[in-house]
Formats: C-alpha cells, structure tokens, sequence
C-alpha cells in the first residue's frame, strides 16, 4: 500500500504531485490511499499520521517505512 499525504488537493502543488503519482503507478496494480490534508502545516501533518498508523493497524501488508 502506498500512502499520498498533501493538501489542500485545491491548492496547484498538491494537485500536480497527486497527478504525477497516479501517473507513475498507472499499471502497477499498486493501491494508492490519499490523505488530505486541511493544510500544509504542522497539525495536518499530525493528523495524517494518526490516519496512517491506523491504516497501518487494519493492513495485511507490512508496516510503511521511510527510506
């Protein structure tokens, strides 16, 4: 599983980074969950790792890392 974290999708950067993810997996069969953001800031961010460790919690894949 491959997780997207940005936002607003509203805002142009954000949108042109989701495109070009969806863009590189195209036929990869890998499965992408977006998670947006209600702002590009410090809360947001910690919001979405609480989203991401409780996905990590109902996945049968193994846990995200960061390379």
């Amino acid at each position: 599983m491959l997780v997207f974290v940005g936002g607003p999708v509203g805002l142009n950067q954000v949108a042109d980074r989701l495109k070009g993810v969806k863009q590189a997996l195209r036929g990869s069969g890998a499965k992408l969950t977006v998670i947006e953001t209600e702002a590009p800031n410090v809360a947001g961010g910690r919001e979405a790792g609480e989203q991401i460790a409780g996905l990590a919690k109902t996945s049968t894949s193994p846990p995200p890392r960061c390379r």
